[in-house]
């Protein structure tokens, strides 16, 4: 039997582990509610991007931005987290961006994140590492990775670009999604089927207006990516620690059950030794 002392220093250390548990949930929902405030605004913007594309007619244009490149590589871009309580959600992506890889075709492989990168090491996998997406959402982050994907890109290292992220949907769901930023398929393809109804005059040419939408695209798009992935990691890292939390609870009645049931024990005990030397003393 657990010594009674044992037990009631379980019972405290259950106790401050539930109030740490409490404090990084809180924190992680705060942070959620906090981010998703911002989360609105990509899509107004990308919507007006495809609205100005639709005014170009790029039928016939050879630009890489344009037309996909089936003969060459493909580059698989994995968003994963550095946050505890992430493990789960950082081996799906990891296993969805190896499925989407094509290995025979020497596809490359990009991961950010450090855990995600230990990950693939641990696999023997080749990869390009960048750092993770941070809690302030900087801009820096999204230039570093859109300039390294556009050159290499422009310099025919691949043809095609896929970003596997976790897509935020709900506190309690999240899904492994694919999202093709290269050749930049969602913002030119609805601009193809027909030619503008009014005359459109580009300048200074038809290949510098479409390497600024794409810019702005990538920078949208990435960024979107970014939030939806950091909104996941969060909404993970509450379910995961309510879960921590109601098993605490649950350890925290047994133990009070163990605990008062000791404690009834002995106190049983020492009446009974009492009563038994008061008989002895009594003959």
């Amino acid at each position: 039997m657990v010594p009674l002392a044992q037990l009631k220093q379980n019972l405290e250390f259950n106790r401050s582990l539930g109030g740490i548990v409490d404090v990084l949930k809180v924190s992680a929902a705060v942070q959620l509610r906090r981010l998703q405030g911002g989360v609105h605004f990509y899509e107004p913007f990308a919507q007006q991007l495809r609205e100005a594309a639709r005014l170009l007619d790029v039928r016939g244009i050879e630009h890489p931005f344009v037309v996909a490149r089936q003969d060459l590589p493909s580059c698989t871009v994995v968003i994963t987290s550095d946050e505890g309580f992430a493990g789960e959600l950082n081996t799906l992506l990891i296993n969805a961006a190896l499925d989407t890889r094509d290995a025979a075709r020497s596809d490359q492989l990009v991961v950010l994140g450090e855990r995600g990168a230990s990950a693939l090491e641990e696999l023997n996998e080749s990869f390009v590492a960048f750092p993770g997406v941070p809690e302030e959402l900087d801009a820096a982050h999204v230039a570093a990775l859109k300039r390294y994907l556009v050159e290499g890109y422009l310099a025919g290292r691949f043809g095609r670009v896929v970003v596997v992220y976790a897509k935020f949907v709900s506190m309690t769901s999240q899904h492994i999604e694919e999202e093709q930023v290269l050749p930049s398929r969602a913002l030119f393809e609805a601009a193809r089927p027909a030619r503008p109804v009014h005359p459109c005059f580009v300048e200074p040419s038809m290949e510098q207006v479409i390497e600024g939408l794409v810019s702005l695209w990538l920078d949208v798009t990435l960024s979107a990516l970014f939030v939806s992935s950091k909104l996941a990691e969060l909404a993970a890292r509450v379910m995961h620690l309510e879960g921590s939390d109601q098993e605490l609870s649950r350890m925290q009645h047994q133990l009070g059950l163990q605990y008062v049931k000791h404690r009834h024990a002995l106190a049983d005990t020492s009446i009974r030794e009492i009563s038994t030397a008061r008989l002895k003393v009594a003959r």
